[in-house]
């Protein structure tokens, strides 16, 4: 049977063909571009603050929302009708009946199946009377319907094709229907049909592959300049221990900031007018800096722009405050990263790839610099200036000789009518917001379970085992905490004045004994630091708990840390360069010029020696655990930050340290979704038989004193020797045989393959 195809944008094919093209676009372009209804739900949950500095916040972001609540519903409006135009279309395939004519030449001559010829021929004689085209009233198609039927029940060919092939005729064509319009076959339009061709994917299509492919290789899977991640890699490797100076200064040096590598970064010419003046009112930036980027201009501008969001300052001009909130909002997915690569130099450091590891001071700094940009206070700012309408001169009647109140929580268990008397000076609805806010500062409590998975007796913890440390975290109001908590008041929060002078009277000894403590505790250091370098043996012999030989080397490194920091901490106002120089120096390299040290060089050699490893590596961390995991929902409770320029969820940090040691452990597991309870995972590899004291610390990314630690002890017991005896290790002889029938098939299909 011959076939027919045509071209046909009229029939029902072409509505099948736009049918499958609309779900084509509409379903993946619904999934991903569809406004999501997440801003409504952070809006509902949480409280509200009314206080100047929120409600300034809100008015700036509501200002802003016009132009994306406009993107948003023109996408909806798009969206809704394609859709709508699918179910139309759906609409009418569903509906159209395609009729099927079945030729039939008795039915046509109005006749009985199995009629005779005279039958048929009188038949034929008597409508050709009536539908005969020369007569009145005939009709020409139905005479030659009839005509035909007749030719087909009286001759013996035309019936044997009908009876074959429905047609007395003999096999028709089948007509077949392509759901393209016609113009593209034509021979006039072949040029411009070659054309549009060409244009899409020979020129479109290979440039768009191009500039995503381009764009990609720049970026990590965080979003984070590649260039930017070997900056914050090489800087965390050759200072085992940051301040939180320095971490804001390598922070400030990310490639985000610079035009060369972001254009959305705009440089204007009253930068050289704005910046000079804010660094002279702080006083405490370097623009001067040997180190590669940080004395560049975008660096100098970046790092005078957060300082000053630290110290609350005003920001003389309005595209500064703009190019500050864009800062900001870049800072939380750099300081991530930051995390992310102390658990990577940590795992090297683990596999003996590098020599040491950040320290667990440098990574608490990284921490808390998130909570204080999040927040805009500094380095040394009571943690009781996150309230609203609580400033630094309303915070001296906190320290007095009759209270000191230096956290949320004595602020909350300090009694009600004295609290109002405290903050007398603030209306009724000013202190209604700050109670308000205190109550809804979160607390966590972490509950810690410690097993063994892949062991007879999982509560029993052998050298090298894999240990899996159960963090449970439930988090609620630190208001409700505080009134269902059963807390000792008469040490934390003492209700009467003589109470008060007590617990100041006994603040100010148990500080005087510690002062006395720790200054003792520097003379003995001092004293075994020096017989160090006599060379003495004896006094460097390690304590009589089991440590290995790594963690000597670490300790060692510390305590030379611990020194330097006691050397800064008198020279707050040094530049970074001399602090780097100490730091590099007392960890066993020398490096007199920065530009051109052997040292620094060999840094670099490792670290990009490593750098293809940083995924890869992940699944086994030696002492530390497992990938941090890329968890789906972002969504838990607002934050109370008026000083972000935009709306913050809390996260949390949830991580293991050896606070002996001072090194983690574990990396960092970032909690997007907390919102009530949650249950995380860490992992390490059990050390050497002993008893240990490892921490659980979990950390705010948005708060300041709200961090939990959790105090995890157990004992690491000896390897368990291989029972030989035991029935899974007998094999009887004719297991034996049958093994050695197979060994011995396989040496020789291995032979034959050889050959």
């Amino acid at each position: 049977m011959a076939m027919k195809f045509q071209y046909d944008e009229q029939g029902d094919t072409f509505l099948y063909f736009v049918l499958a093209f609309l779900l084509l676009v509409l379903l993946p372009s619904s999934y991903m571009f569809w406004p999501r209804g997440e801003e409504k739900d952070a809006d509902k949950q949480g409280f509200k603050c009314a206080c100047d500095n929120c409600e300034h916040k809100r008015s700036k972001l509501r200002a802003s929302q016009p132009k994306k609540r406009l993107k948003r519903n023109f996408i909806k409006i798009i969206l809704t009708i394609g859709w709508i135009l699918v179910a139309f279309i759906a609409y009418t395939v569903a509906t159209t009946k395609r009729e099927v004519i079945d030729w039939n030449p008795y039915e046509i001559l109005e006749l009985e199946p199995g009629a005779t010829v005279e039958d048929i021929k009188r038949q034929y004689r008597k409508l050709s009377r009536v539908y005969h085209p020369d007569r009145q009233g005939g009709n020409e198609s139905k005479f030659i319907n009839i005509t035909k039927a007749h030719a087909a029940l009286t001759d013996d060919a035309a019936r044997e094709n009908w009876e074959r092939y429905g047609n007395p005729d003999g096999p028709g064509v089948t007509e077949f229907g392509i759901a393209l319009p016609v113009w593209l076959v034509q021979g006039k339009n072949s040029i411009w049909v070659l054309g549009l061709y060409g244009l899409v994917f020979m020129v479109l299509l290979p440039t768009i592959v191009g500039v995503w492919w381009y764009r990609s290789i720049r970026y990590t899977s965080e979003a984070v300049l590649i260039e930017t991640t070997k900056i914050i890699k090489f800087y965390f490797y050759r200072s085992s221990t940051l301040n939180i100076k320095r971490v804001l200064l390598i922070l400030s040096g990310a490639c985000e900031f610079e035009t060369m590598y972001n254009p959305e970064i705009v440089q204007r010419p009253d930068d050289n007018l704005y910046i000079p003046a804010m660094l002279k009112s702080l006083g405490t930036v370097q623009e001067k800096i040997k180190d590669r980027p940080f004395g560049a201009p975008y660096s100098v501008k970046a790092r005078t722009l957060l300082l000053a969001h630290l110290e609350r300052m005003e920001i003389p001009a309005r595209y500064l405050r703009e190019d500050l909130d864009y800062i900001l909002k870049k800072c939380p997915m750099l300081i991530q990263e930051m995390v992310s690569t102390c658990a990577i130099l940590m795992q090297w450091y683990y596999t003996r790839q590098i020599p040491t590891m950040p320290s667990i001071e440098t990574v608490e700094n990284v921490m808390k610099l998130s909570q204080m940009l999040v927040q805009g206070l500094s380095e040394n700012c009571s943690p009781l200036l996150q309230l609203p309408n609580i400033d630094n001169e309303i915070l001296r009647h906190f320290f007095v000789k009759k209270r000191n109140i230096k956290s949320m929580v004595q602020f909350l268990r300090f009694p009600a009518e004295e609290r109002r008397k405290l903050l007398r000076n603030l209306t009724d609805k000013q202190y209604n917001d700050v109670i308000s806010v205190c109550n809804a500062m979160p607390h966590v409590d972490a509950a810690v379970s410690l097993k063994v998975v892949d062991d007879e007796d999982e509560h029993t913890v052998t050298a090298d085992a894999i240990v899996t440390v159960n963090v449970t975290l439930k988090r609620a109001n630190l208001g409700e905490w505080i009134e269902t908590a059963k807390v000792d008041t008469e040490k934390e929060a003492p209700e009467t004045e003589t109470e008060v002078q007590e617990a100041a009277k006994t603040n100010s000894k148990s500080a005087h004994r510690r002062n006395k403590k720790k200054s003792k505790g520097k003379k003995v250091q001092n004293v075994k630091k020096g017989k160090k370098g006599q060379g003495d043996s004896k006094e460097n012999a390690a304590p009589a708990v089991n440590v290995d030989e790594e963690g000597e080397k670490l300790k060692k490194v510390n305590g030379t840390v611990n020194k330097a920091e006691d050397s800064e901490s008198d020279e707050s106002d040094s530049g970074s360069d001399s602090e780097d120089e100490k730091v590099t120096k007392e960890n066993g390299r020398d490096e007199s010029d920065d530009n051109e040290s052997v040292p620094q060089k060999d840094a670099e050699e490792d670290l990009v020696d490593n750098e293809d490893k940083k995924d890869e590596d992940y699944l086994d961390l030696g002492e530390g655990g497992e990938t941090i995991p890329d968890l789906k929902s972002k969504f838990s409770h607002p934050v109370h930050c008026p000083y972000f320029p935009e709306e913050k969820q809390e996260w949390w940090w949830v991580f293991l340290v050896d606070k002996k040691k001072r090194r983690l452990v574990s990396p960092p597991m970032l909690v997007t979704n907390l919102v009530s309870e949650e249950s995380v995972q860490l992992k390490f590899t059990a050390p050497s038989p002993g008893t240990y004291n490892y921490s659980v610390v979990v950390k705010s990314d948005s708060y300041l004193d709200v961090d939990t630690v959790t105090n995890l002890k157990f004992e690491v017991k000896e390897k368990k020797e291989v029972d030989m005896n035991n029935p899974q290790w007998d094999i009887s002889e004719s297991d034996e045989e049958k093994q050695d029938e197979q060994d011995d098939i396989y040496a020789s299909e291995t032979d034959e393959s050889d050959e």
